[in-house]
């Protein structure tokens, strides 16, 4: 199955993804993408950290970017339905030879 991602998509994805390298605190990255729904591609990931009185913060953040390279929350775009949604998207690798930018 090949996978349709825009130019506009990826330089969103570059926009999110580069200010988290600098980051310590981000534990897992994925970009994950759903079959069923063509123009979304999701950028997840998490952080942790410990706070001053030793308890573990934890920020789990999902952002989806249309074909147009539009990034909304995908908590907010999907509501109530966004459990149900997720379990469709899968973890991608850009370089993978069945991701074709167009």
């Amino acid at each position: 199955m090949k996978i349709l991602i825009t130019t506009e998509q990826i330089n969103t994805i570059h926009r999110i993804v580069k200010p988290l390298e600098a980051r310590t605190d981000i534990n897992e990255l994925s970009i994950m993408y759903n079959s069923l729904i063509e123009d979304s591609v999701m950028v997840r990931y998490n952080s942790y950290a410990v706070t001053e009185d030793g308890a573990i913060k934890m920020e789990i953040a999902y952002r989806c970017i249309n074909k147009k390279g539009v990034e909304t929350d995908c908590l907010k775009k999907f509501g109530d339905s966004f459990y149900f949604v997720i379990k469709d998207y899968q973890p991608i690798n850009l370089s993978s030879p069945t991701i074709e930018i167009i």
